[in-house]
């Protein structure tokens, strides 16, 4: 039996993409999927009961706080059973609790194959100035943890060869790249009017996203007399760059034409897109990048960061990719964008090209952590009938004994190969 890992999102379900991952894997697992939650004082891992997870899944417009409020009072009053070393634990989430990953090196360390992960970005690792981190200890149990496993599923090609590079490995097998879903957004499918003339910014605002070179770029049109709007949608996020929130406010006392709102509802940013020429991300850094795509899912046309993973992976339909860390070619892009002739291609473009769904992202979950069960079940009964392998014995060398031997195994893990591949 595959579990589920939610510890952290059960203390803090907030809306981020990781969280919004969480969600879709839970809502689209066929045949349901059973949630768990690390218990500290036990050292362990508890079945987590379907009235808590109903209340950190709950898509109402309770608090953050309300729900995991809700939860907790739940495991309270039913903390749900301990869960054995011979199941399947996926963790679909990030997490630096200490306590946690000792566990889970343990638990690997008996079972090698029994613990795997989601690993969304290396970012507090490989590039801890861009989050304002000068300590990277408190961030090592957790980043030692996932370079342990055996099996990890990536969000994007970037931030599998991250992983490689910094954990210094390679395995003898592959590890998937999932494709996360470009439906989130409740919004219907939208069609061009030459009135809209807004641009809009979706996701935190912080150095890393470069919102401060958009903004440049308009304060260079309107100064011009360009009849442009702009609007920033999201949270202010400082991480040690106090220059943006003064940069933002500065902006808006000087142009009419720009707004800010650091948090809209589904039914706000709905009214938002309606007046959507293009929406921009000119990110350097992203694991995977979801406001683009969810845009194009939308029919909205997009100006984005050449280096953007989620679009890099997809043919540049509806899109004007454009150098990071140049506001003149943000401003080039916006100018071409306002052409008429050139938007209604472009979103036509959009309208066209064929994205995933949270449906999808949750069978490909779902198809990693069934193959990885039935692998090693079968080597597990295998391993049973033979001598004791040493404890030290690297996986990679126990790993292919059902597999070189036993047809039906082979043909289930060609059957799983290609429906990854595609």
């Amino acid at each position: 039996m595959i579990y589920a890992d939610i510890s952290e999102f059960v203390s803090n379900p907030i809306g981020t993409g990781i969280q919004r991952t969480i969600r879709a894997i839970f809502r689209h697992w066929t045949d349901g999927l059973t949630a768990c939650y690390f218990d500290k004082a036990a050292n362990n891992l508890r079945v987590l009961t379907p009235e808590a997870l109903a209340a950190v899944l709950d898509n109402s417009n309770a608090t953050t706080a309300e729900k995991a409020d809700r939860a907790a009072r739940s495991i309270a009053a039913a903390p749900g059973t301990l869960i054995g070393d011979e199941a399947y634990v996926l963790i679909p989430e990030l997490f630096w609790d200490h306590a946690r990953c000792a566990f889970y090196k343990k638990r690997i360390e008996r079972h090698p194959s029994r613990s795997f992960a989601i690993v969304y970005d290396l970012f507090p690792w490989m590039h801890p100035r861009d989050f304002g981190i000068t300590d990277r200890t408190p961030f090592e149990p957790y980043f030692n943890l996932v370079f342990s496993m055996a099996y990890t599923a990536h969000i994007s090609q970037e931030t599998k060869e991250a992983y490689e590079i910094a954990g210094r490995l390679r395995r003898p097998w592959p590890l998937p790249i999932l494709h996360l879903g470009a439906d989130g957004l409740s919004v219907e499918k939208q069609t061009f009017h030459p009135s809209r003339k807004t641009f809009v910014c979706l996701g935190s605002i912080e150095a890393r996203k470069r919102q401060s070179d958009v903004l440049m770029a308009f304060e260079g049109l309107w100064d011009e007399g360009v009849e442009v709007d702009l609007v920033f949608v999201g949270k202010l996020v400082d991480h040690g760059n106090a220059s943006l929130g003064p940069a933002i406010e500065a902006a808006k006392e000087r142009y009419p034409q720009f707004s800010h709102y650091p948090a809209a509802s589904d039914e706000q940013l709905a009214q938002i897109l309606s007046t959507a020429r293009a929406t921009i991300l000119a990110s350097t850094l992203e694991g995977y990048g979801i406001p683009p795509v969810e845009s194009l899912y939308a029919g909205i046309p997009v100006i984005v960061s050449d280096v953007m993973p989620s679009t890099r992976r997809l043919q540049p339909l509806g899109q004007i990719r454009i150098e990071p860390k140049r506001p003149d070619r943000i401003a080039a892009a916006a100018r071409k964008m306002l052409d008429n002739d050139e938007a209604r291609r472009l979103w036509t473009e959009a309208a066209s090209i064929s994205l995933p769904t949270w449906r999808d992202t949750a069978r490909q979950v779902r198809e990693w952590a069934t193959h990885i069960e039935i692998v090693h079940s079968a080597i597990d009964r295998d391993l049973a009938r033979r001598d004791p392998i040493p404890k030290s014995m690297p996986l990679a060398d126990i790993r292919p004994i059902d597999l070189d031997k036993d047809a039906s195994l082979q043909a289930e893990s060609a059957r799983w190969l290609r429906e990854v591949a595609t």
